[in-house]
């Protein structure tokens, strides 16, 4: 597998309770099976106030928002999960957003989004250097590309 990615995306951290924005609002939470497993085992009241927070509508699950926001997000724009139980809780959402990858073969491109406002910093404001490594990780069994597509995709990307 070729790993791509831009020197940012290494450095990149939340910058939590800092940040202008918070990208635990306006937006559902989705949950993954792990976390929801993890979310019911969790005792006591924090763990009566996760369960009771967590829906089940069409096929997803997710944490039903309190005020437009996730529940768990407090006034100083900081995750309770995190502070009361650690970032091993998260789901695959909160922990990697704003990281996301885009898998064409035995390609792999990581890429920050820049609706972060750290993210959208780092892409800007930092010297960027496009990184590429080989791994022995093999492809997706799902992530077969159109080589056409992929042939243009790169020629577009090297022309910009």
């Amino acid at each position: 597998m070729t790993e791509v990615s831009l020197s940012c995306f290494q450095s990149f951290q939340c910058i939590a309770g800092a940040c202008p924005d918070t990208c635990c609002a306006g937006w559902e939470v989705d949950l993954d099976d792990d976390a929801v497993r993890r979310y019911r085992s969790i005792p006591g009241p924090l763990g009566d106030e996760i369960r009771s927070a967590i829906c089940q509508e069409d096929g997803y699950t997710f944490f039903r928002l309190k005020n437009g926001q996730c529940p768990y997000l407090n006034k100083e724009k900081l995750c309770r999960l995190i502070l009361e139980l650690g970032e091993n809780v998260l789901s695959v959402t909160c922990r990697e957003h704003p990281r996301f990858w885009e898998e064409y073969g035995m390609r792999r491109e990581t890429c920050l989004s820049i609706s972060c406002p750290e993210a959208a910093r780092l892409l800007l404001e930092e010297p960027l250097v496009l990184l590429q490594q080989e791994t022995d990780e093999p492809a997706p069994e799902d992530s077969t590309p159109d080589p056409e597509f992929l042939a243009q995709l790169l020629d577009v990307r090297q022309a910009l």
